[in-house]
This record gives C-alpha cells, structure tokens and sequence, in this order.
C-alpha cells in the first residue's frame, strides 16, 4: 500500500501506518511501518482488516499532530470448496447415471460447473486420485458451464469396465473489486458399468397335494415354476437363473411358508417368502366291524360311530380327529329279526371322506314281565273227588317288545276243579326273540269234605197215588258224557211208572224195571259231555206209582258215572216234597231213607259204583242188594236208640287220609267214625260227623228183631271189616231197613 505525500503545513512531515479489525474502532501502530509504502508481505489474511496512514508535520510551528487517511480495507473471501459426491457408484452398463453432487461453496457464493470425464481406455485411471489434477480430462459434452450441478449421462462402457467424472466449480467475478477466487474440481467419481443391487423376486403362490405320508415335494426350481413377475431393479437386464425354494418338503395339509432365491447376471441373489398350498385329496380308509347291539327296557338301543369303528385312519388327520358318522344310530324291537348294515362315513380335516359297513345284530335279551300274579291259595275240597274251583283274576304280561305268545297251564274257570293236593298252575310269557318267563302259584286242596248221596223225602203226605222222584246233581263241577242209575224200591208199595224228564243233552238208554225185586236201572248217554258247573241240576225226574199208605221199609240206590267223566262235590237223589193227587196234612212217611258220604277224589267206577281213590289209600263203597251178610264169625251189637258204641277192633291197620286206625266208633244212626263219639243221626238236622264212613246216617230205631253186627273176612292183606244194619226208622211203627255199611277194605 503506497500513500502520496502529506502537503500544506510547515515540513518535513512524519508517517505512522495504523491497522484494525474491520467493524473495531480500535487502531493499533504497525510497528517499522514509517513509510509512504506499507507491504504486509506473507501475512495471511483470515478475517477482514483494514489499514490507515497517520500524518505528523514536524515544522515549526507545526500545523497538525496527526492527521489520518481514509481506511483502506483488505476482505477476506471464504476458501473455494469443491462439491461433495461419493467416490463411487456403480450402475448397469447402458443406462443412465444420474450425477448429482453437492454444489460448490466457498469464493463469491456464486459457480459455474463443468463436467469432465477420463474415457474407460485412457491408462491415467491408474494414477494415484490425489493426482486428478494431472490426468486427461475432458468437458462432458451438455455439461459445460452449467449452474446445475445435476448430470444425467448415459454410461456406455460395458459391465465391468469404470468411468471417472469430476465437477469443476468456477467462482463467478462479482465486480473488480471482488474477482473469482478462481476454480476447485471435486474428487474423482468413478462409475462402475457393474449391478451390485439384488433382483426383486415376486414368486408364485405354489399349490402342492400331499401323499400318503402327508408331505409334498416342491415343484422343480424354474422360474416357469416359481416365478410371478421377478424383475431386477437396476435396469440391467438379463434373466434371471440359479432358482431355489426353501424347504423343499412340506408336512401337513395347511398353508406354509418358503423361501425362493434367484440370481441375476451380475451374480446378485434376491430373495422373497411365498405361500404354500399344501392339499389333502387322499381319502380316508374306513374300517368297520361287526357289532351285536342288545335293546333295553324300552326296546330300544343306540350306537356311536366309534362302536363299529376298528381302526379307520387317514394320511393326514391324526384318527382322533378324524369325524365320523353312522347311518343308523337307533335299534328297535322291529330290526331283531335280521342283522341291519350301517354305513360308517369318515371325513378327514380336508373334507375327504370314505365310507364302510358294519353289520349289526340287534338283540333283545330282556325277558318278559308277568305283572299281577296271583299269589298261593288253599282252598277246602268237596264232593266224591275232594275237588274245589277257584277264579282268579289273570295276570298281565309286558315286554319291551311285545308278547308274542301268553300261555297259562290253567285257565280262571268256574267249572274246572283242582284236585286235592297241591296243583301248579303255571303262566309262560314268550316275546318276539323267544325270552321266556314262566310265573305260577300254587292251588292247595285239603280238609275235604264228603259229598252225600241220599233218597229223602219231606213230604208231609203219605197217601198220595203218585210220587214224582227227582234225581238231582248238587254242587257239581264237571262234564257228564254217561250215566247209569239203579232204583231200589219195595215193589209192595211202589211201582215204577215213567221218565217225566231228563237233563237236555242226555239221550235216555235202556230201561230195566223189576217189579218183583223193586229195581230199577237206567241208562243215559250224550252226543257230547254236558259241561255242568255247580249248582243243582236235576238229571232226570221219575214217576212212581204209590200203594196204599207209603210207609217204606226199604229204599236204595246206586249212581255210577264212567270214569272219563269229572265227579265233582255233590250227588244225590231226592225224593221232592211236591205229588200229585190228594193233599193231606200228616206225619211225614219218608224222611232220609238212605245216604251215603263219600271221602275224597277221584271217582273211579266199580261194577256200577263208585270207587274212591286218595292219594293215601283206596276206599270202596259197595252198593248191593239188601241181604244180610253170613252170621258165622260175626259180632253182634247191643244198642240202644241213639248210641255209638267205640273202640270196635278192626283186626288190622287202615290208612284213612294220612292217619292210621285200627279200631273204629260204629253209631246206631247208620254212620261209622274213626274218631266221632257223637251219636246224632243227621247232618240235615244240623248235626255233624267227622273223620266218619256214612252209611245211611238217618234217624234209626231199634225194633223188635233189629241187630247191628260186624266181621272181619278175609286174609292179610286183603281184609274187610264189614258192618252191617237192621233197624227201623224212628217215625214209622213197621219200617224195617235194611243196609249193608260199604266195608273198610286193607
């Protein structure tokens, strides 16, 4: 910095330079800076300074101490700074490069900018880059003093091969006094014709179908395969190889997840994850067996498909989780009959399903029930086979399928008659399937009581022409197929006239009449059994002649019934209170003329009597006629009207309904007991013999002649003890009657 000289004053003038910061106003002496001229010489310059010249007349007298010149100021401009970009970048081979550092700073503020390049060939890009100032650069054409720092070229080189840029920034003159600091260049850029960047991969959602063993191999690694729509993402072109999938095998039918890879040209490997398919259109196996299924109390029977399920199994659904289903769950009595086929379907987590079948016998084991059973009865016996009926209400039977058959060995009838002894009577329930139940209650019969067998009369007439005999059945339960009577009369005061009636059904067989003995026989037969059930029924009524005054000394009968017929509790012949002629009011002439009390059943016929067999021993009674047994060995009886002589020796044991006697009560009244010591003479006049044999059991009289005597006949062990009567009636003065007692036989 030079100044011109000081004028005016006195002289010589003195010089001193001064220097600040600029924007300071303080200003400090440069030291040796006395001079006109002032060089800052080397100091460097980091911020703005500004200098000035002071002047000092040394005359005499002096004008001025100091004098100062107008400042004179140095500006320091910012450094140049070139732009910034990355030393290196890499695209493919004959696509655009987008060049686009950071701009200049530095100078001025304001550049220009040059792109230069060093061509592929030129050798220079083997110097060292601290060098690039030495190398053959050359300006990129369109990009020459450009304000942009922007360059879009397209790299020609082929791949592998590098191209170098730099950017050359200029500073811009602003006016004179501020000039351009001249220009800076960037590093070197070096561009690689190479593709460093990884293709995008955009796989395909694959679909595979599991095997047997529910796994699926990946389909062959091809892009023709795998492959959607890959692109490579840095425009280098070429396709894309060296495809992968990972895993390679997939268990399970559901959706899984994989891995492609691909490899551009340029050696770089994308990679991406897609979906797996995985189907299952195997079918399940479905395996069955055969059950037997059994019905309950309702008739009813159900069944789960993993009853008939043995062991079905599919190749990707565990057999637990298979579903399973049957076509028919529910049994009834209806299918019993013949085994029923059932579709077992199985279906597996896909859908796919498989059927088999099981056949399933249905059974019903269940017996019927018998509801309401009677319970064990004892009832008392009566008549000639110490029978009795019993009605009982009949049981039902249920079943959870029905009564096929309801049978009972005994029906609730009035007319059918239980023996004596203990009868079972047995009800058997049968259903569809042949289950059986059988029930039964037991008819006990015992404590029998006789049945009589009598000609009576109360008539309170005895002068009457004619006198009409009904021979009636009493309290008789049973059928009656034939019959035969025999009549014993005296021929002196009656005689037999004719048949007024005879029970419907019954045709009247052969009639025998002797006047002069005074028997009478008949005999009746019948298409079919006449059923008769209790009651009296009167068989047949007979008509007599009378003689006189009736006073009969004798009157007997006989009544057989063949053995296929069902004697029951009663029979009798009776003589009935009402004739035909003239009524007079007298003394009865005929009372009970002859009885006979039969012990227990069944009744056999015997030569035209019953014969009565228990289940102890056989008892006989023998109707005959009217002649005295041989007197030789017999024992006569001394009585008196109305007594029972005891203890009479039978000369051997007799078994009379389970009990054991051999000695016997003989009465006067024509009854025998084996434990009776009474005397009365008839049960119709209220009294009442037990454990006895009756005979005629009447009011009998000792007269004049009368005896009573007994015997033993025979050999062991087929003895009789016999007793025989002759005595009168207590109401007659001339009745003579004459009975042989039936014989007690070993």
């Amino acid at each position: 910095m030079t100044a011109s000289a000081a004028t005016g004053g006195t002289g010589p003038f003195a010089y001193q330079w001064q220097s600040k910061q600029r924007g300071s106003s303080l200003w400090s002496n440069i030291v040796g800076a006395t001079s006109l001229t002032y060089n800052t010489g080397s100091q460097q310059f980091l911020t703005d300074s500004c200098f000035r010249i002071l002047t000092t007349d040394l005359g005499t007298p002096s004008c001025a101490t100091s004098d100062p010149s107008a400042e004179y100021c140095i500006y320091v401009l910012p450094s140049l700074q070139a732009p910034r970009y990355a030393d290196t970048t890499t695209i493919c081979a004959g696509t655009f490069a987008r060049l686009e550092p950071s701009s200049a700073t530095g100078g001025n503020g304001c550049f220009t900018y040059t792109w230069q390049t060093i061509l592929p060939t030129d050798p220079s890009i083997a110097l060292n880059p601290s060098q690039s100032n030495l190398w053959n650069w050359t300006n990129l054409s369109g990009y020459i003093n450009q304000v942009s720092t922007v360059c879009t070229t397209q790299i020609l080189a082929l791949n592998g091969d590098a191209i170098i840029y730099r950017i050359v920034a200029t500073d811009c003159e602003l006016r004179s006094s501020r000039p351009s600091c001249g220009s800076v260049w960037s590093l070197p850029i070096v561009v690689r014709a190479r593709d460093i960047t990884a293709p995008y991969i955009y796989p395909k959602t694959l679909t595979l179908y599991a095997n047997s063993n529910c796994t699926a191999n990946a389909p062959a690694a091809t892009k023709a395969n795998l492959d959607s729509a890959s692109t490579d993402s840095t425009f280098c072109g070429g396709p894309l190889s060296n495809w992968t999938i990972t895993p390679s095998v997939f268990t399970g039918a559901r959706n899984h997840t994989a891995v492609v890879t691909a490899q551009d040209a340029s050696g770089n490997i994308g990679s991406a994850t897609t979906t797996v398919v995985v189907l299952d259109t195997t079918r399940p196996v479905a395996r069955t067996k055969n059950i037997t299924v059994y019905l309950n109390n309702n008739g009813w029977a159900k069944i789960l498909p993993s009853d008939v399920n043995d062991g079905s199994s599919d190749n990707c659904t565990p057999a637990a989780s298979l579903n399973m289903s049957v076509s028919i769950d529910s049994f009834y009595c209806s299918q019993t009959a013949s085994p029923v086929n059932v579709t077992l379907t199985v279906r597996d987590a896909s859908g796919n399903s498989h059927s088999a079948i099981a056949v399933i016998t249905v059974r019903d084991t269940l017996k019927p029930v018998i509801n309401n059973m009677p319970g064990n009865v004892t009832l008392t016996g009566n008549g000639f086979q110490c029978a009795a009926t019993y009605v009982w209400t009949v049981p039902t039977a249920s079943d959870n399928c029905g009564i096929s058959a309801f049978t009972s060995s005994h029906t609730p009838d009035s007319c059918f008659l239980f023996p004596q002894g203990v009868t079972t009577v047995t009800y058997t329930a049968v259903d569809p399937s042949g289950n059986t139940t059988v029930r039964s209650f037991t008819v006990t019969v015992n404590n029998c009581q006789g049945a009589a067998v009598s000609l009576n009369t109360n008539s309170s007439n005895c002068v009457d022409s004619s006198l009409t005999v009904d021979v009636n059945l009493n309290n008789y339960v049973g059928s009656l197929g034939a019959l035969s009577l025999t009549i014993t009369y005296p021929p002196s005061h009656m005689s037999f006239a004719s048949i007024d009636s005879v029970l419907p059904g019954f045709i009247p067989g052969s009639v025998i009449s002797n006047a002069v003995n005074g028997r009478l026989r008949l005999a009746w037969s019948s298409t079919d059994s006449i059923k008769i059930c209790g009651g009296s029924s009167t068989l047949l009524r007979l008509r007599f002649n009378t003689l006189g005054v009736f006073g009969v000394s004798s009157l007997g009968f006989d009544l057989s019934i063949p053995e296929n017929n069902e004697l029951a509790t009663g029979l009798a012949v009776v003589i009935p209170s009402t004739y035909t002629g003239v009524s007079t009011t007298l003394n009865p002439c005929l009372g009970i003329i002859g009885q006979v009390t039969y012990p227990k059943s069944p009744a056999v016929p015997l030569n035209n009597v019953d014969v009565i067999v228990s289940s102890d021993a056989t008892y006989r009674f023998d109707s005959v006629a009217f002649n005295t047994v041989a007197t030789s060995g017999a024992t006569n009886l001394t009585v008196s009207d109305d007594q029972t002589i005891t203890g009479i020796p039978m000369g051997f044991s007799f078994n009379y309904f389970g009990n054991t006697y051999n000695s016997i009560n003989i009465c006067s009244n024509g009854w025998v007991s084996f434990t009776e010591t009474s005397s009365t003479f008839t049960v119709n006049f209220g009294g009442s013999v037990n454990n006895a044999i009756h005979g005629v059991m009447m009011d009998l009289y000792p007269i004049p002649g009368y005896f009573i005597r007994y015997s033993t006949l025979g050999s062991a062990p087929n003895r009789q003890f016999i007793v025989d009567y002759h005595m009168g009636y207590f109401s007659c003065n001339q009745c003579n009657l004459v009975y042989r007692f039936p014989n007690c036989t070993q």
